[in-house]
């Protein structure tokens, strides 16, 4: 019983100091301010550009591509 008594004497006076202290405030962040976004340059001439026509050989690789429907499991 002693212990006890002598346990909380102890941590009494500890436990009052920490709850009567002062939490410092939280810092002030800035405002954020808007700012209207840049316009983007028109792209290169280049990028325009259509890409180029398949070739013959491409274009029967697409049209005889062995499709997972039709091909056959060993």
């Amino acid at each position: 019983m002693k212990r006890r008594m002598r346990a909380f004497a102890l941590i009494w006076p500890l436990a009052l100091a920490a709850c009567g202290s002062v939490q410092p405030a939280a810092p002030q962040l800035p405002t954020p301010v808007a700012v209207p976004c840049p316009t983007l340059p028109p792209p290169a001439p280049w990028a325009m550009e259509a890409p180029p026509a398949p070739s013959l050989t491409q274009r029967l690789r697409q049209l005889w591509q062995e499709s997972p429907l039709t091909a056959i499991a060993p």
